[in-house]
C-alpha cells in the first residue's frame, strides 16, 4: 500500500506561479471525494463545463494521497467517505499542509441545517453544505471559495 502523507507537498516558488494564478495552472483544479455514484458524472460534467478541471476519490484515503500528490484548488467532500471520513480527512489537510490546504466545502446528507454549522468548525472547512445544493448554488459557493486569499470565515 502507497504511504499515507508522508511530507506535505510544498508551496508553490516564483517559477511556480504563473499569470494563471498561485496555484500554476490556467484552470482552478477540484477535487470531488463521493463513494456513491449518485451524481458523480453529472458533478463532474458540469464542472467542467464551467471550466474547472476535475478529479475524483472515492474514499478518505484516496483524498489524502491526491492531495500530497497533487495541487487542488478546491476539494469537495463527502463527509460520509469511507475508511477515513471527509471531517477527518479535512482535519488533517489543514493540519499537514496548512496555509497550502485547498479550499474545502464539505457536503453532507444530513436533513438538519444545524449539523452543517458543527461538521464546518470539526472539520475546519471553509464551508459545509447539503448535498442536495442546487447547481447554481454550488457553483457560486465554490467561485465564492476561489476567489479568496484565504479560507472563507
Amino acid at each position: 500500500m502507497e504511504a499515507l502523507f508522508d511530507t506535505p507537498r510544498l508551496a508553490p516558488t516564483g517559477a511556480d506561479i504563473t499569470a494563471a494564478g498561485p496555484h500554476g495552472h490556467r484552470r482552478p483544479r477540484i477535487l470531488i471525494a463521493q463513494d456513491g455514484f449518485a451524481g458523480k458524472r453529472r458533478a463532474i460534467q458540469r464542472l467542467r463545463q464551467e471550466g474547472y478541471e476535475v478529479e475524483l476519490a472515492t474514499s478518505g484515503i484516496e483524498v489524502m494521497n491526491a492531495v500530497r500528490d497533487r495541487d487542488f484548488d478546491l476539494v469537495l467532500m463527502d463527509v460520509e467517505l469511507p475508511d477515513l471520513n471527509g471531517v477527518i480527512a479535512a482535519r488533517t489537510i489543514r493540519t499537514n499542509w496548512k496555509e497550502h490546504a485547498p479550499h474545502i466545502v464539505g457536503r453532507s446528507r444530513s436533513p438538519f441545517p444545524e449539523d452543517y454549522q458543527t461538521l464546518k468548525e470539526e472539520g475546519e472547512m471553509d464551508a459545509c453544505v447539503s448535498s442536495k445544493l442546487s447547481d447554481q448554488e454550488l457553483l457560486a459557493l465554490i467561485a465564492d471559495c476561489l476567489a479568496q486569499n484565504t479560507r472563507v470565515a
